[in-house]
């Protein structure tokens, strides 16, 4: 191989690796809207035992007006 072409292969290599850690970086940025809705949960359930089964799959948002987690349940 020529040097050209082994320049040529190494900056070829460098930008891929660049691309690659870009990616990268896009995966692991937070999004704004992270909501998640949850159906077929019993009549009975309280948002307190919601909140302890939500907390081991992730980090719960705080709501700034109250100071609490951002938490709602609904009922019919």
């Amino acid at each position: 191989m020529t040097e050209e072409e082994l320049q040529k292969k190494e900056k070829n290599k460098k930008k891929a690796k660049r691309q690659a850690e870009k990616k990268k970086q896009k995966w692991y940025n937070a999004k704004i809207n992270t909501f998640v809705y949850i159906s077929g949960l019993p009549f009975d359930v309280t948002e307190e035992e919601l909140k302890e089964f939500m907390i081991k799959a992730g980090v719960l948002r705080i709501d700034l007006n109250t100071g609490k987690e951002k938490l709602k349940l609904y009922r019919d």
